[in-house]
């Protein structure tokens, strides 16, 4: 049986997760209200107001997107061996993947790459 050492997402994305969630649980709870004590009164100012019509609405749109970017957001690997990988080492230090190659040329004017050279 293999031994599995995560969960399906790096703990980063679970934090923007579970700070999305909260985006969306606050935006609901601002959304909450606006109801009369009195049955047979209307208060339109507190129905319509600003925060329950446009704030909460727009912070429940942030937080899904939140929650939409914590799923779909890529790790780098923590091993970057490739060509590709010219991205910041441990050190802080970019090391360009093409600045180990030494192409020189040759009499006939063709390069060939200094693994194949005698």
């Amino acid at each position: 049986m293999k031994d599995i050492q995560h969960f399906g997402m790096h703990p980063k994305n679970y934090r923007f997760l579970l700070i999305g969630i909260g985006v969306n649980i606050m935006g609901y709870l601002l959304m909450i209200g606006g109801g009369a004590e009195d049955a047979n009164t209307f208060d339109a100012d507190a129905l319509f107001d600003p925060i329950r019509i446009t704030l909460s609405p727009l912070l429940i749109l942030a937080g899904f997107a939140l929650v939409f970017y914590a799923i779909m957001k890529p790790v780098a690997p923590e091993n970057n061996t490739g060509i590709n990988s010219n991205i910041p080492s441990k050190e802080g230090k970019t090391e360009d993947p093409t600045s180990k190659l030494e192409n020189k040329p040759i009499s006939s004017g063709k390069f060939i790459p200094k693994t194949k050279r005698k």
